[in-house]
């Protein structure tokens, strides 16, 4: 989507950028990876406008791949503006009604879709790729997912937007990707809502979503240490977040975890160094305006 995020020094100016849950996380994990050790595509639908034009360069610039970037006439992106508060808590306003990713799966585009998906090593989704589509269109994504083959790991993070969302199909979609023995990656607060994580506690969020299948279960809790189980696992872990780093902008944090975290494990690395490495990198996130770190910033 296009970003629109106050300029430093200036209030009442916003500054034009790129930004998204799910391109966020991309942009990291391209980032992170070696040279040649991995491809990050990105999977999405844009305009033909020029706006769309530069977002592609952007995802280019990022490292990603955009082989699967599908372009649709008369449509654009969508657009969401930033309010950070003084204690570095964001709000969102967005206007994304008319956006082309709505349209991802209509069409030819998700048999296109599904045969370019087959054999890849890891797909990552949202709750808000999810929300955006019709429910005819994410039925087709969610027989998609279910057509993979056994080599293909899942990721999800619900990050939750209930303004999206019609009744309970918010918690249905993570209960359906539970199902298919994904890694699901998510904040507290979205336990809470889906889960009620503070209710039962949020270590029994973990175990349910285990119980209903999923592969592993990552609950990130801001500066409390995270909790991951794995189907194999006797206990839950908890693994300690970077301890006292000065908070200026949460936006990306979870999204940067989940990054490193998911490459670490792709690489055959354990829970427990898998999540030091996203506390580190989200501990570098919250301390720099924006979601993307400078180049500079997140290799110092």
């Amino acid at each position: 989507m296009v970003e629109l995020a106050p300029a430093l020094g200036d209030a009442g100016l916003f500054r034009r950028g790129l930004g998204g849950d799910s391109f966020n996380t991309a942009a990291y994990m391209a980032r992170l990876a070696a040279a040649g050790e991995a491809q990050v595509h990105y999977v999405t639908a844009l305009g033909e406008d020029a706006v769309s034009a530069r977002m592609i360069e952007t995802f280019r610039d990022e490292g990603l791949e955009t082989d699967l970037v599908f372009r649709i006439a008369g449509a654009g992106p969508g657009l969401y503006l930033i309010e950070t508060d003084a204690a570095g808590e964001r709000r969102f306003h967005y206007w994304r009604g008319d956006s082309a990713a709505r349209r991802l799966m209509d069409g030819d585009r998700a048999e296109a879709l599904a045969r370019a998906l087959a054999g890849f090593d890891l797909i990552y989704l949202t709750g808000i790729s999810l929300a955006i589509l019709e429910p005819d269109a994410r039925a087709r994504l969610y027989a998609l997912l279910e057509g993979l083959g056994p080599e293909t790991r899942l990721a999800f993070d619900p990050n939750h937007r209930p303004v999206l969302w019609d009744g309970p199909a918010a918690a249905a979609a993570g209960a359906r990707l539970a199902r298919l023995g994904a890694t699901l990656l998510a904040s507290a607060d979205d336990a809470q809502a889906l889960e009620g994580g503070a209710l039962y506690g949020q270590a029994d969020a973990v175990r349910r979503w285990l119980d209903a299948g999923a592969g592993e279960v990552v609950l990130r809790r801001g500066a409390e240490p995270c909790l991951i189980g794995t189907a194999g696992m006797k206990e839950i872990a908890e693994v300690p977040a970077r301890a006292e780093v000065p908070v200026r902008d949460t936006t990306a944090a979870g999204d940067a975890f989940n990054a490193a975290y998911l490459l670490a494990r792709l690489r055959g690395q354990g829970v427990r160094p898998a999540a030091a490495a996203g506390h580190d990198l989200a501990a570098r996130v919250i301390q720099t305006p924006g979601a993307l770190l400078p180049r500079e910033k997140q290799n110092a």
